[in-house]
């Protein structure tokens, strides 16, 4: 950045200086609801995910449970709960979560268009699956009738 001089005309400069973050994006979650446990089965459903990142492709994954206890995922009643499994598949394969455990491993995140529409990558899938039963904690087939929940929250941050 300069001053200019005094005179009939008279020029100046100044640096104009913008810092972009390394970015990441979530989206195009459906819910998984309206399952109805049937038994001698499990139960299991996904969801579709975009991911982006304005960085590099690499980026990691965070899942945590409104109901989580230790690395566990459950649903519940408000009363009982059920434990499920949740998996994430960039693509690659999918990859046992734990509650509140990260996973570093992921890539192929989409880095044209934070809602995937345009460019290659970001394709994800969400998947859990409800066990009709379980050794350490309670699965479909042991709890009584009523509609069991959670709130899953996937925090993606670059790598």
């Amino acid at each position: 950045t300069s001053d200019g001089t005094l005179g009939i005309t008279s020029t100046g400069t100044v640096v104009i200086e913008v810092t972009v973050g390394d970015l990441v994006r979530i989206s195009g979650l459906v819910p998984m609801t309206g399952n109805t446990y049937t038994p001698g089965s499990a139960v299991t459903d996904s969801t579709p995910a975009c991911i982006y990142r304005n960085g590099s492709a690499d980026y990691e994954i965070t899942a945590t449970s409104s109901n989580g206890a230790g690395t566990n995922f459950f649903l519940t009643d408000t009363t009982n709960t059920v434990i499920y499994d949740v998996t994430f598949d960039d693509g690659s394969g999918a990859t046992n979560l734990d509650n509140g455990v990260t996973e570093s491993t992921f890539t192929g995140a989409n880095q044209t268009a934070d809602d995937c529409s345009a460019g290659p990558g970001g394709a994800a899938t969400i998947a859990v699956s409800i066990p009709e039963t379980d050794a350490t904690f309670n699965g479909l087939a042991e709890v009584p009738a009523a509609t069991y929940s959670d709130e899953l929250t996937i925090v993606v941050a670059p790598r």
